[in-house]
């Protein structure tokens, strides 16, 4: 397992006595091991939880102070992802034998599932840290960029197995946009398509922002999160409830009437998951109209 910084590792060796002081004054580390992982197509490996560690890994790059380029080539920083190595293509491994020792490291490493209530806790509260920053990040750049339109939809979207997050936000007239788009093509042309466009969070037209990928990756890491899933719904409405109406209206914006809700792209239980969580964090009068939004025309 490696803390350390690749970029910056000059054969100078100058990077190694600043390594030493941050390592010299480094307490031992609390880790836990979790189901195994893919980086990319050529790593195999634990994933690993331990905020200490990810702690000791930026104390480390900051040391060696390599470039912003190299930060991003060695996925350092925000783009870290703490694991421990069991095989990789640079060991002379292929593919197919990488995704054999996953399958029987699922089987045969079975006691590292094992999460305690204490992990859940630390894993939850980690979690609304990292969705509060990245949330309102994410929103405010949104928000700057839709000033002079009129928001009605802001949903956090995920995947069936919650490990992937995202913002996705529409307005009045970026709805009217791209349904006239839509029925130009030839692919509108009733009132069910407009509704489709109109809450489907796949067709939202803002949202191309990365502030939600770290929380993407610490997501990755953890050992079936789907298990969390209810106590992640409901830390997001937290986090929405809890955003002060004054950031709404710097840009225009009046937070009461946006519906909020948590969404899936890629799974049927996607609508009962949007009726479940908008009750948690929209304006209660929107709340009916969004419950029967497949019933009426818009």
């Amino acid at each position: 397992m490696n803390a350390v910084a690749q970029g910056g590792l000059y054969q100078d060796l100058e990077w190694l006595q600043h390594v030493k002081r941050v390592c010299s004054s480094c307490s031992p580390l609390e880790l836990s091991l979790n189901a195994p992982i893919s980086i990319g197509d050529s790593v195999i490996g634990l994933g690993v939880r331990s905020q200490h560690l990810s702690e000791l890994h930026n104390r480390v790059v900051r040391a060696v102070s390599p470039s912003p380029e190299l930060i991003a080539r060695y996925f350092e920083l925000d783009s870290y992802l703490p694991h421990l190595t069991l095989g990789q293509t640079g060991w002379g491994m292929n593919g197919s034998e990488l995704i054999e020792m996953q399958a029987l490291a699922r089987t045969e490493l079975k006691p590292f599932r094992n999460i305690r209530r204490v992990i859940m806790n630390d894993f939850l509260t980690e979690f609304e840290q990292r969705i509060r920053e990245g949330f309102v990040a994410d929103l405010e750049a949104i928000l700057e960029e839709v000033a002079h339109e009129k928001v009605y939809v802001c949903a956090v979207g995920t995947d069936s197995d919650f490990v992937t997050l995202f913002l996705a936000v529409n307005t009045e007239q970026s709805l009217a946009r791209h349904i006239a788009d839509m029925t130009s093509e030839g692919l509108c042309d009733d009132a069910e398509t407009e509704l489709y466009y109109k809450w489907g969070i796949s067709e939202f037209q803002y949202g191309e922002h990365s502030h939600f990928n770290h929380i993407s990756r610490f997501l990755y890491a953890e050992d079936n999160v789907y298990q969390y899933k209810d106590e992640m719904v409901k830390i997001i409405a937290k986090v929405v409830n809890e955003t002060k109406e004054d950031l709404f209206t710097k840009y225009n914006q009046t937070k009461e009437d946006i519906t909020f809700f948590v969404s899936m792209t890629d799974d049927g239980l996607a609508e009962e998951l949007e009726n479940e969580s908008v009750a948690l964090m929209t304006n209660p009068q929107w709340v009916p109209d969004f419950l029967a939004r497949y019933d009426a025309e818009i």
